[in-house]
């Protein structure tokens, strides 16, 4: 079993302190992954999320994180962690180290540092889920396991969090 599935999904729902530690193999340039993954704006991303019953997968960043990195490029960029997400969330990124970054969240517009303080993120990377609304369904500070994110993308997008534990569904 692994890491995260022995976690209860009330630590998930608490910001648990998992951290996987990074590869210590050389992270790509800065922007290197960055560039294929979805430029979609907050707004966007929650109306789309809305009109088509997913939830919203918000990745707060920063380009010069080697956490980050990693996440971009063996987790992200897998065809099947895409599929998943492509099925069952709208991606958003925040890069919270661009005081110049614009988002409108709930129809408020703030830069990227204060949303992403104001969405609870206090490191790099952080991982939120959202439903559609705006209401955060759980939050994941640090990296993440290929596998372990898997996981939590068919607990969170299947919707099994509303009357499961992550132990239980990761039994399954």
């Amino acid at each position: 079993m692994t890491r995260l599935s022995t976690l209860s999904f009330a630590l998930f729902l608490t910001l648990s302190l998992l951290h996987v530690p990074p590869a210590l193999a050389q992270s790509p340039e800065a922007g290197e992954i960055e560039d294929e993954l979805p430029l979609i704006s907050m707004e966007e991303a929650f109306d789309t999320a809305a009109n088509t019953d997913r939830s919203v997968f918000i990745d707060v960043y920063a380009p010069w994180c080697p956490h980050c990195q990693r996440l971009e490029q063996e987790v992200y960029a897998d065809d099947e962690v895409q599929a998943l997400m492509e099925e069952h969330f709208v991606m958003v990124r925040i890069n919270a180290d661009d005081p110049a970054e614009e988002h409108v969240f709930l129809g408020e517009t703030m830069m990227a540092p204060d949303l992403a303080t104001s969405l609870g993120a206090h490191g790099f990377p952080t991982l939120i889920f959202m439903t559609g609304e705006g209401e955060r369904i759980g939050m994941l500070p640090g990296a993440v396991e290929k596998s372990d994110f898997m996981l939590l993308l068919r607990y969170v997008g299947t919707g099994a969090f509303r009357d499961q534990s992550l132990e239980a569904f990761a039994g399954e």
